[in-house]
């Protein structure tokens, strides 16, 4: 099991319960209720003027007297809430070449599954410092060391961009508890730091827009976007350009998750010695419109170039494969890939039997519906 990282110099605490207000529960908002937080970081945003911090947050009326701003503010929100981030996976992933920028354009079927990490926001007095807290679940599958700076985690980034959003500080303690797992292709980051944006919208009653919170996702990441709401897209461009599915059917999956990892850059890099590809736009959507997902249907550009960089990935994959006759297909970067199955009975039968064969942590997984917003 991976060690629990926390800000350095935290020092331990624990919260105590409170009464939050009940109000009408958020989209990918599963509870209220006051979060408890084993460790804590101060983080102090040193790049917000004393001025911009005085500035009302939009949507609200501006008492004229500072206390009773405060009382207003207490009145009207909520004390914390908790909300699922879920992992996706690509079910067609197309890969172009890199713009002068370095950046890759894409065209990919992304859908998020019920695998996911959960946020929990406790919001403290304005004039508090923030407080962040990263840990394992302890039915996690697939834990690593949490060793990444803090600072450098996407979600504490979307937290900071939020505030520069809105020129004021958005105090929080934060509490991530992580299923899953890191550098495996399935987004965790990215939809963790779209839980914080959609949390804090939430939880200090921002008003903004789904397009202002698309923009602020679009600067932190290319998957950040698509996991504001979730669901089933086809994602193109930088992440940037999305059309979501309003009914799409429920895939069941096995989805097998190797304790070794991709980086994402590693992989771009051999990708771009296979030599130029054009997109297969035509082919992501007729993939994506089909009545039924064919277990063979789905693709991934970037398969061979991940396998070149995890030299047991191949191995693994057509072991999983042979297993349950049928072919495995990685999703993003890697190095968790899966099987498409006929239903929730064959997905669980399934990893069962991948888990106890081939000793490689396995779950049966489910398409999640998207956030109604």
């Amino acid at each position: 099991m991976g060690k629990p990282r926390f800000a350095r110099g935290g020092r331990a605490t624990t919260i105590g319960h409170g009464q939050p207000k009940r109000l009408p529960m958020a989209p990918g908002v599963i509870g209220y209720g006051q979060a408890k937080v084993a460790a804590v970081t101060p983080w102090h945003p040193g790049s917000i003027s004393a001025e911009q911090q005085r500035r009302p947050c939009p949507g609200f009326i501006e008492p004229s007297l500072p206390w009773l701003r405060v009382l207003h503010t207490m009145l009207a929100m909520p004390d914390s809430l908790t909300i699922l981030a879920p992992a996706k996976l690509n079910l067609a992933l197309s890969v172009g070449t890199p713009a002068h920028s370095g950046m890759h354009p894409i065209c990919s079927w992304m859908v998020t599954i019920d695998l996911h990490d959960e946020m929990a926001l406790h919001r403290l007095p304005h004039d508090r410092l923030s407080r962040y807290a990263i840990v394992w679940h302890n039915r996690a599958k697939a834990a690593s060391d949490i060793d990444w700076p803090l600072r450098r985690d996407l979600a504490v980034r979307a937290h900071h961009a939020l505030e520069q959003q809105v020129g004021r500080t958005l105090p929080v303690q934060m509490k991530l508890t992580k299923r899953i797992p890191v550098g495996a292709g399935l987004g965790g980051g990215s939809s963790d730091a779209a839980a914080m944006l959609r949390g804090l919208n939430d939880l200090f009653e921002l008003g903004l827009a789904a397009s202002k919170l698309e923009f602020i996702a679009a600067r932190l990441g290319s998957d950040v976007p698509f996991f504001l709401r979730g669901g089933s897209a086809i994602v193109e461009g930088m992440g940037e350009e999305l059309v979501h599915h309003d009914s799409p059917r429920a895939v069941d999956a096995v989805l097998v998750m190797p304790r070794y990892a991709c980086p994402t850059g590693e992989v771009y890099r051999a990708y771009d010695l296979l030599g130029p590809r054009e997109l297969r736009r035509v082919q992501v959507a007729a993939l994506a419109g089909a009545e039924r997902l064919d277990p063979e249907a789905p693709f991934n550009d970037l398969a061979a170039a991940a396998m070149s960089v995890a030299s047991e990935l191949r191995g693994h994959m057509e072991a999983a494969g042979a297993l349950a006759e049928r072919p495995a297909h990685l999703t993003g970067s890697g190095s968790a890939f899966f099987i498409v199955c006929d239903d929730p009975m064959h997905a669980a039968a399934l990893a069962e039997a991948i888990e106890s064969r081939l000793q490689l942590p396995t779950i049966a997984v489910r398409t999640a519906l998207a956030s109604s917003r």
